[in-house]
């Protein structure tokens, strides 16, 4: 409610006129898929490592297992070492996001050693979303 959302997809409308790919994936949605690519007739699998950026919108509302930390290491990682823009919204800050979608202190550090290589930026304010 505070803009989030509408500034990480500005931004990536941005950079696709700039003409870099760019997808948009909601965490709870984007696990939800994955897990259904694994059924002989599923959905195909999301390729996280493609998009010049990516947007993940919504960290920390799947709850942390290891199927979660290892699929989300494994694409941050890869963008990481491709050099490849991930934009992330949450409403925690990165090592609160980070420990929500790993199992374990050390893994939620991994994360968030790669989440936070670049900027944060923090929004504030009013959640419109709530009456006044």
């Amino acid at each position: 409610g505070n803009g989030k959302t509408h500034l990480a997809v500005a931004t990536g409308r941005h950079l696709a006129e700039k003409g870099q790919r760019v997808a948009f994936h909601g965490v709870v949605a984007l696990f939800a898929q994955i897990r259904a690519s694994f059924a002989p007739d599923g959905p195909p699998r999301p390729n996280l490592e493609y998009p010049d950026a990516l947007i993940l919108d919504d960290l920390g509302k799947v709850k942390p297992t290891e199927f979660v930390y290892q699929e989300f290491y494994a694409a941050l990682e890869a963008r990481w070492a491709n050099e490849k823009t991930t934009i992330f919204t949450a409403n925690h800050r990165p090592s609160a996001a980070a420990a929500h979608l790993a199992p374990d202190s050390e893994s939620a550090a991994a994360i968030l050693s790669r989440m936070a290589s670049g900027a944060v930026v923090e929004i504030k304010g009013r959640d419109e979303r709530l009456p006044t």
